[in-house]
Order: structure tokens, then sequence, then C-alpha cells
């Protein structure tokens, strides 16, 4: 994005200019019609792979010279300084504050670095983009005036000066940056690739492509003529020849970071993940400050496990689209990852108050409540808000059959769980109800003790027996989900009640270039992240609900039994009561 990383291209451009120029000098005797052709001849031996090592080296010394003659040249080849100069050191030293984001003194060197030499647009164009990287888009729209004014075809300078108008809301301030451009330089390629980077913008693919391939005719090697081209392949489904578009683009410019970008879009739609990853990760170093290579390299490397280094780079892009509801929502999901509930809720409830459209936020918040705990809130009422997450999420339009299918799961887990939970509360309500009648039927037998005689001390006694028996025939009535009684294995006979879906898959979604998701699809593209465990352990869900009722009886009945064993007499105690009898 900036000019600092096209430096080495220019440095190559530079030298076949220089060396035409050597070509004019070397001939200074001859007639300006003789120069002409020796330089025609000179351009086309250069052009020759076969050039001589002499003549190769005749050149370099020709260009050494040149550049200590002419070296505050500014040019279309030649659009940075030597670092020799005072303009190139202060260019520089601008460049190390930008890479240690300190914006505001990196945009004051730049322009200072720009004073120093005559047409030096790239000092301003850079200025702008640190003004514009510290927020102050005042100063920034005036940067890149003073670039375009000084190059008015300049293509990244209309670009970013047309986005950053645009974004303010300031339509037609913007238009008429690039149709004022077309009208006075219609003849260069910039104009032409801003012109085509509105279309772009506006999702207009047709008129896209035509106003790219006009750069292109003007400027074969124009790099954002080709990656807008890689856009509108891919946006046919011509994926692979968007790819091989992308792939040109990239030997012209290899520390491109936009191109990256894009590459790693079109890797996730041939479903090439890992290339997809690699293709983020190179974008991100080369340029930290790419807000949408940082959100998606956090997205894929959440997938590979490493949480931690996925919250890092979320947090950095978090910083740079803070505008973005998309952002906000793939936020929500990894800080979800990373068992942040609360912060996760306040992510997803920011995006649908920037973005009211952005159904995924309902699905996303409906899976948080079912699987997670959440401060200050009951498990029942967590619950039910969760089903009203899925409910709303029901109502999107563009749903499909797949969707559909996959949300019937999630809802019929959640009533699941409300019924149980329902069960346990009531449960534990009639419990504490027993306890309050037994320890109300305790104080009245102490009264009583303390009036009665030694009679009444013996009937006391009788009903306090009767008491304890029936406390212990209540405990069988398990009152919590951890005193059910044990099976004949020694497990718990409530099994497969629950439904747990822990950490599932989450709906990313995405604003523009967002890979399909398996979980909610935008209405472009869609990352789908999971967040920890792809596997839901759903449980039976054709397993009957269970009957407390007859499992109640089962354990009334086994007390029953037990009592009547206990009554019996063991047939040892008879045979010792017969030779008693017979002794007698």
């Amino acid at each position: 994005m900036m000019c600092v990383r096209r430096q080495y291209l220019f440095r190559s451009s530079l030298a076949l200019t220089l060396l035409w120029m050597s070509a004019c000098s070397s001939k200074q005797k001859t007639d300006e019609k003789a120069v002409q052709e020796v330089v025609a001849e000179e351009v086309l031996e250069e052009v020759d792979v076969k050039q001589s090592e002499d003549e190769k080296k005749q050149a370099e010394e020709e260009q050494e010279y040149s550049l200590k003659d002419n070296p505050n040249e500014i040019t279309d080849d030649n659009p940075l300084p030597q670092l020799s100069t005072k303009a190139g050191g202060i260019y520089q030293d601008a460049t190390e504050l930008f890479l240690k984001e300190d914006y505001e003194e990196a945009s004051r060197l730049y322009e200072r670095a720009g004073q120093e030499i005559e047409n030096f647009y790239a000092a301003y164009f850079n200025a702008g983009v640190s003004s514009e990287m510290d927020g102050d888009r005042k100063r920034a729209e005036k940067m890149y005036r003073k670039a375009i004014e000084l190059k008015p075809y300049h293509a990244q300078s209309l670009v970013n000066l047309y986005k950053l108008l645009r974004n303010q809301g300031k339509i037609t301030d913007a238009n008429n940056v690039i149709d004022g451009a077309l009208q006075k330089m219609n003849d260069r390629a910039g104009p032409h690739v801003a012109a085509a980077t509105r279309a772009r913008l506006d999702g207009r693919v047709d008129e896209t492509e035509r106003e790219a391939r006009a750069a292109m005719r003007y400027d074969e090697r124009q790099v954002e003529a080709m990656r807008l081209m890689g856009w509108v392949f891919s946006e046919r489904g011509q994926y692979e020849t968007s790819k091989f578009a992308l792939d040109n683009a990239l030997v012209l410019e290899p520390g491109n970071a936009l191109l990256h970008l894009d590459l790693a879009f079109v890797y996730l739609e041939l479903e090439e993940e890992d290339k997809a990853l690699s293709s983020f990760e190179t974008a991100v170093k080369l340029n930290p400050n790419l807000g949408e290579a940082q959100e998606y390299y956090a997205i894929l490397i959440l997938k590979k496990g490493d949480r931690d280094k996925a919250m890092r780079a979320m947090e950095r892009a978090i910083k740079l689209r803070s505008d973005s509801a998309w952002a906000q929502l793939h936020y929500g999901n990894i800080l979800r990852a990373n068992g942040r509930y609360d912060e996760a809720l306040t992510a997803y409830s920011k995006a649908e108050s920037m973005d009211t459209s952005i159904k995924e936020v309902h699905f996303n918040r409906g899976v948080l409540y079912l699987d997670n705990e959440v401060k200050n809130l009951a498990m029942l009422d967590r619950l039910n808000a969760s089903r009203d997450e899925f409910a709303k999420y029901r109502e999107s339009d563009d749903l499909s059959s797949e969707l559909r299918a996959r949300l019937d799961d999630y809802e019929s887990a959640v009533d699941k769980k409300i019924k149980r939970e329902e069960r346990r509360i009531k449960r534990e309500a009639d419990r504490k109800a027993e306890e309050a009648k037994e320890a109300a039927g305790e104080s009245d037998d102490k009264d009583d003790w303390d009036e009665d005689d030694e009679d009444g001390e013996d009937a006391s006694d009788a009903e306090s027996k009767s008491a304890s028996e029936s406390s212990d025939e209540d405990e069988d009535d398990w009152g919590d989900e951890e005193d059910a009684p044990a099976d004949a294995s020694g497990e718990s006979s409530e099994k497969n009640a629950d439904v747990e879906s822990e950490n599932d898959e989450d709906d990313w979604g995405d604003e523009e270039d967002a890979p399909a998701d398996a979980s909610g699809e935008s209405s472009e593209k869609n990352v789908d992240v999971e967040s920890e465990n792809d596997e839901d352990d759903w449980g039976d869900e054709d397993e009957p609900a269970e009957d407390t009722t007859a499992e109640d009886k089962t354990a009334e009945q086994e007390q029953t039994d037990e009592t009547k064993e206990s009554e019996q007499p063991s047939t040892e105690s008879e045979t010792s009561d017969e030779e008693e009898d017979e002794e007698w």
C-alpha cells in the first residue's frame, strides 16, 4: 500500500531509464536524427537477453555515474531519492518511525522529505497514509491532495483519497476525485485503476473489468489493475483464472500484501485451507496494519488450535477494523473460544447494534447460552434465552436446508436441557418442602415429650421411629441428580438426558470476502471457525424422557422387599429355639 514496499521495483526501473540516457551521451557528436536512431537501437539491445558481458559492465558504470550526477531527479521510474541525499535520509527516518507505529511523527517527517525535493509525490502519499493510520483524516486528505497535485495520475493516491472521503459519507466529493482525474488524464492508467476500484466497492463486476482492462492497455505492468481482474474472475467463480492473474501480479510485486490477501481468499474458495493460511500469514507479516488479513489469519489459526495466537491477531484486527460489524462477530467467537463469555456477549451485542441484518449473531449467541455459564444468569433463564436466539436465527430468509437441519438439532438439544432443568428444580423444591415438613413434625414431638408421661414417651418414640422410616423412604425420591439410585452397573439410571454441544462450530460470516460457512452463510462469503472441539456430544435423541414415577415405584418396591427380608427370622435362629425347647 505504501510506496516503501515498491522501492526495489522502482530501483530496477531506474536502471533501465539511466541506460537509455547513457546511450544518448555516448553519441554526442552525431546529429539529432542519428541520436534518435542510436537510442532506439540501445533500447532494443537492453531488452535483448543476449547482451554481452562487456555491455553489461559498461551499463553499470554509466548507471553509477548518472546516479551521482542526478541524485535528486524524481520521475515516474524513479519516485524515491537516493539515501545519501538529505531528502532520502529524512524519508528513511520517517519509514522507520512508521514501522514503529509512531504515525504522527512519521507523517511529519514524510512531509518534510517532500519539501526537500521537487515533485516528491511519494513522500506526500506516505504522509497521507501515516496520518490516516493516526486517525487524522483532515491531514490525510491534505497530504493525498498534495500528492495528486504533483502527479495527477498516481493511482494509489487517487484510490486512497476516494476511499477516505467515501468512508466519511462525502460521496459527491469522492466521485469528483475520480471523475476529475478521468477527464484530465484519461490516457493514463491511474485514473482507470481508481475508477475500477470504485466499481469494485459498489459490486459492479462488468465495470470493474472494463476499467481494469483500460488501465492495463496504458500500462501492462499495472499491478493494481491485475489485482482487480483477479477479483473479477473470483466473483464469476473462475477461481483458477483468478489465481493465475494474482500470481502474475506477484511476480512484479512479491511484497504486495494486498495480493497475498486476495490470493488467500481464492485458496479458501478452492478449499486449500493450508495455502490460504500461509497467504494470510504472509500478508500479515508484510503489512501488520492490514486489518482484514489479521482478522482471517486469526480465524484460521484458531482452527489449528492456537487460541493464544488467534486472540492476539484478532485483538490487532479489531483495533484496525473497529467499524466492522463482521469483525466484531468474529471477535466474539474467538473470545468465546478462550472462555471469556461475558466479553463475547458484549462483542455480539456490538455487532448487532452496528448491523441488524447480521442474523448470525443470534446463532452464535444461542450456542454460547446453550453451552456456557454466564455470570448472573440462572441456568433455566440461560437455556430459555438460547431457545429464543435460535428462533430468531430461523427467521433468516437465506437459510439452506442443511442449515435448517442443523438448527433443528440445536433446538432439540436446548429443549431437552430445559425439561431436565425444570425436573431438577421441581425435585429440589419438593425435597425442601419435605424437609420443612419433617422439621415441623420433630418440633411437635418435642413438645409432646415434655407434657406426656412414660407411656407418652413410648408413643412419641414410635412416632419418631415412624418419621425416621418415612424420611428414609423420602431419600429414595432422589432430591437432586447426584442422589439418583445406581443401576446394576453402578451407574445412574438417569442417562443421556442432557445434550452437550460445548465448543461447537461458530457461524463466522463475513462482509465481503469471507469463505463459505457451514453454520450460517452471509450474502457473500463466510469463514467457519470451530472454537475448540468440532464434535458435539448430542446424546441419544431417540431415548424417551425419564419416568420418575416408575423409578420411584421401583425404589419403594426394593425398600419393601428389604424390609420383609429383615423381618423374617433366619433358619439358624429357628433351629436354635427348637433345640432349647427340647432341652427344657
